[in-house]
């Protein structure tokens, strides 16, 4: 299980060896699957705790996994928090009361350590060269990994999150009315400012191939690609370029939450956080040129 800033995750697979396993098969099947919205970030207090709701959002979702778990035969979950949770001051007292009145403990990971795991799943998706760049935008923070075909090599984790930047930037108007632009503009001086200073062990080589992994990811993925006609079974390893980027972000930051929800490929329960997310994706891939 995969306890995010924006969503929770239950994954059940049983693995595959020898003759079972096929040509993509990645050494496992997949049983089950589900996806709680439980929008952790939204449940905050001023010093980064988490709340009673958002203690309420984790145990309904992990007690959904844990039943779900139980009726596949799975005995123990395991389950991983990131963003929110390690931001938390009461994380790892959540997580342990969690572990009593629920009987699944998230282990809170680092970062770095977030970002190499996903560096390895992306690694078993998609075809990776010699150097690769891979951005991951959750919901509490961006990682920037660096790394050759199987490997991570070098992990850089911020705060960037669309959940958080969201609330941190553009949750102060209405939701009847686009951002304004002035709110915009301090967002993205704001990636800037946290981004550029980091950014020289991460520069450009010509083999250099950019990746991207998340939710909001495959959501710009698939309006660019309705936007240009054409709608893909599987939005895996589809690609866009970075002016197309800025098109869909200009088009989306004069939209109303409401209007942005009726976009073809674009999940209405993203509709409010996609802005923030899309801000913060095209400022880093930017400022990497």
């Amino acid at each position: 299980a995969d306890i995010g800033t924006n969503s929770t995750h239950l994954l059940i697979a049983e693995t595959r060896s020898g003759a079972d396993r096929g040509a993509d098969s990645g050494g496992f099947r997949v049983l089950d699957a589900l996806k709680d919205r439980t929008r952790l970030g939204e449940c905050l207090d001023a010093e980064g705790n988490i709340t009673g709701e958002g203690y309420a959002r984790l145990a309904r979702s992990l007690g959904r996994f844990r039943d779900l778990a139980a009726s596949q035969g799975v005995s123990e979950v395991r389950a991983y928090a990131t963003s929110a949770m390690r931001g938390a001051p009461n994380g790892e007292a959540v997580a342990a009361r969690l572990r009593s009145e629920v009987g699944i403990y998230p282990v809170i990971i680092s970062g770095e350590r977030e970002g190499r795991l996903t560096y390895l799943g992306a690694a078993g998706s998609v075809y990776f060269g010699s150097d690769n760049l891979l951005l991951d935008l959750g919901g509490g923070s961006l990682e920037l990994v660096r790394g050759g075909p199987a490997e991570a090599s070098l992990v850089l984790s911020l705060p960037l999150g669309s959940v958080r930047m969201h609330g941190r930037h553009l949750s102060g108007g209405p939701a009847s009315k686009p951002p304004r632009g002035r709110d915009l503009e301090a967002l993205r001086e704001h990636v800037r400012e946290l981004l550029k200073p980091e950014l020289r062990p991460f520069a450009l080589e010509p083999e250099t191939r950019v990746f991207g992994s998340s939710g909001t990811f495959e959501t710009l993925a698939a309006v660019i690609q309705g936007r240009q006609g054409t709608v893909p079974e599987n939005i895996n390893g589809v690609s866009f370029s970075v002016a197309d980027l800025g098109e869909l972000l200009a088009d989306l930051s004069r939209m109303s939450t409401t209007k942005r929800g009726k976009v073809p490929g674009l999940d209405p329960k993203r509709a409010d956080i996609i802005v923030a997310g899309t801000v913060v994706i095209h400022t880093a891939l930017s400022l990497l040129g």
